[in-house]
């Protein structure tokens, strides 16, 4: 093999091993409530909001809060670092990306 061919072979499989390594340290995987915060690492959460719980939108601190119900029946509340998202109400289910407090 030629030298540009093995550097380059050894620059891919480098460069794919540090994707590999960041993406599993920041995403511990989907998870529900009591899970994630067992865990103490980023988590997804997937839910349904509760619509009978109002969700509110703090403009001074940019929070957007809700009350989320995860796929074991679990509720908690979601603090939301942006504006409420536009289709919040129309969404079939909710897709939560952060760390349990």
């Amino acid at each position: 093999m030629r030298p540009k061919t093995i550097v380059g072979l050894v620059l891919i499989v480098a460069f794919t091993s540090m994707l590999f390594l960041n993406f599993g340290q920041q995403v511990g995987g989907y998870m529900n409530f009591p899970e994630a915060e067992a865990s103490g690492t980023r988590a997804h959460v997937v839910g349904m909001w509760v619509d009978a719980d109002e969700f509110r939108y703090d403009a001074g601190s940019n929070v957007f809060t809700f009350m989320m119900e995860d796929e074991g029946g679990n509720v908690r509340q979601v603090r939301y670092g942006n504006p409420k998202p536009a289709n919040f109400e129309d969404a079939e289910k909710v897709v939560i990306d952060g760390y349990a407090d």
